[in-house]
């Protein structure tokens, strides 16, 4: 209950603060039908993607597709609102689906590939943009067109060494790691944390 006061009282300062007369206004300039649109279509993109989700397991748990659309929203929810922390929306939807008896590496796993492949379309999407902004208007380079082309071409290294990354075994590495530095001993010791 004081978690839900909470992000009420933090909703209605970020409007004050932001002003109550702005945030009117644009829910104004784009009306009902326009916020529905945009709510539908992000719904639409949070369904797909729960699905493109499930199609990585290996094991289904049970009602398996509703797991992924739950885990999937949990994701984005998270990492929308602890934006400060990067991969906060990622570890709580892999833990979640852990609950649903998915195991935590086919979760970990999946989570990893799901958000590779989100960075990937990101930058296929982003490149499609910049194209049909060059299409459209010709004499775009004084918009900061330079800048987008040379964002775009360093997302597209880290991309590329993420997935690199991945290939050669880093994450097993990680994994092994807490283990040969000996700091899982206190773990062991409480036992309601294995799972952690």
């Amino acid at each position: 209950r004081s978690v839900t006061l909470a992000g009420v009282a933090l909703a209605v300062g970020l409007v004050i603060y932001y002003g109550v007369d702005e945030i009117a206004g644009a829910f104004l300039a784009a009306g009902w039908q326009g916020v529905l649109a945009m709510s539908a279509t992000h719904l639409l993109s949070l369904v797909l993607c729960g699905f493109a989700w499930r199609t990585l397991q290996l094991e289904s748990p049970r009602r398996a597709t509703l797991v992924f659309l739950w885990a999937r929203w949990l994701r984005d929810s998270v990492g929308n609102i602890l934006a400060v922390l990067p991969i906060a929306g990622e570890l709580v939807s892999a833990r979640e689906l852990s609950f649903h008896r998915v195991g935590r590496g086919m979760a970990g796993a999946t989570t990893v590939i799901d958000l590779t492949m989100e960075l990937l379309s990101q930058v296929l999407f982003t490149f499609l943009g910049i194209a049909i902004l060059v299409a459209e208007k010709p004499g775009a380079e004084g918009i900061g067109l330079g800048w987008a082309v040379a964002g775009l071409a360093v997302a597209t290294v880290a991309i590329l060494g993420f997935a690199a990354v991945q290939r050669a075994g880093v994450f097993r590495l990680l994994e092994a790691l807490p283990e040969k530095l000996g700091l899982m001993r206190g773990w062991r010791r409480k036992p309601d944390l294995a799972g952690v």
